[in-house]
C-alpha cells in the first residue's frame, strides 16, 4: 500500500500499525506494537490480550517488504484477515506526512503500565 494511503487510514483511525524492524532501529508510527520475525510466537503473544484476528493492522518494516510480507503470512495462517503492508520504511512514511516517533514500538509491559 502506498505511504500516502497508509497515512490516511492511520488518521482515520483505521488500522493498527505493526513493527516488524529488529530491535535498536529508531523511531516509530505512533501506537505501534513489535512483530518480529524471529521471535514472532513469542511477540504475538504478548500482545493476543488486545488484538483481535478481526483488527485491521498496517505492517512495516525497514522497506524490505520481504520481512514484512513474511510477518503478513504469519499472521494471515494464524486468523488475521485484514493486513496491509506499508510500501517503504518509515522514512516514506514520513515523507507522505505521518509522524513519526522517537521512542521504538511499545512494549507489552509499558502498554499495561499505561492501561492500554
Amino acid at each position: 500500500m502506498p505511504a500516502a494511503e497508509a497515512v490516511a487510514l492511520f488518521l482515520d483511525n483505521a488500522c493498527i500499525p505493526v513493527d516488524v524492524r529488529d530491535d535498536g532501529q529508531a523511531g516509530r508510527i505512533p501506537g505501534s506494537f513489535r512483530l518480529r520475525q524471529a521471535t514472532f510466537d513469542d511477540d504475538l503473544r504478548d500482545v493476543f490480550d488486545f488484538l483481535s484476528p478481526a483488527d485491521p493492522l498496517l505492517v512495516y518494516g525497514d522497506g524490505n517488504l520481504l520481512v514484512a510480507a513474511a510477518v503478513a503470512g504469519r499472521l494471515q495462517e494464524r486468523g488475521f484477515t485484514d493486513i496491509r503492508l506499508l510500501g517503504g520504511s518509515l522514512a516514506a512514511w514520513e515523507k507522505a506526512g505521518g509522524q513519526g516517533d522517537a521512542a521504538g514500538p511499545a512494549a507489552p509491559d509499558d502498554r499495561e503500565a499505561a492501561g492500554d
